[in-house]
């Protein structure tokens, strides 16, 4: 009978086991997106660092929310915090529409003296059931006396299925969140 039991109880936990383990996750990352050069922007551009609305803040990838409950994509998580890497994305693509400036983010080793702080909260940024992502900011813009300070939102479509389309729309939206602050310090 105690080999029996034995037998029992070992054959339970191996498939409890079994049960609990699942797939290695698949890591996924923003990229840099392409937009148009301005000119007059400040010559030192801080971007301070990104913060993110809570339900943002983990490694699993939300897919969005709906009737208050969020979508977490199964085994899919980000290659680093989202926002780190929606503040490393965002400079590398301020950069590139400020050819004149050099822009840094102040979570780096570079501490120069700025001309210009950008400061941006994300307070949604995710998709809708048919792919759409949503990028709901609020970003400042300080250079000496002037301060500017605006909400925008930005959306793009989804350009492929499943997570990878998702990251490059985010990619997307994070390089119209770009252009608008490009502008704002251009202007």
């Amino acid at each position: 009978m105690k080999k029996s039991l034995r037998a029992a109880v070992t054959l339970v936990t191996v498939a409890a086991l079994c049960a609990c383990a699942s797939a290695d996750p698949k890591y996924y990352t923003l990229q840099t997106q392409p937009g148009g050069q301005r000119d007059h922007a400040p010559a030192v551009i801080e971007l301070r660092r990104v913060t993110l609305a809570g339900y943002l803040d983990r490694a699993d990838i939300v897919r969005g929310s709906d009737n208050f409950q969020l979508r977490i994509a199964d085994g899919a998580r980000w290659g680093e915090p989202l926002g780190d890497m929606t503040g490393r994305i965002l400079a590398a693509d301020l950069t590139q529409r400020l050819p004149q400036s050099t822009v840094y983010a102040n979570a780096g080793a570079i501490t120069l003296p700025p001309d210009a702080r950008v400061e941006v909260d994300v307070l949604h940024f995710d998709a809708a059931p048919d792919g759409t992502v949503t990028l709901d900011i609020t970003f400042a813009v300080l250079a000496g006396q002037i301060r500017v300070a605006r909400h925008q939102i930005f959306t793009a479509p989804s350009t492929g299925t499943g997570i990878s389309g998702q990251a490059a729309a985010m990619s997307s939206a994070l390089g119209q969140a770009a252009d608008a602050i490009a502008g704002a310090l251009s202007g």
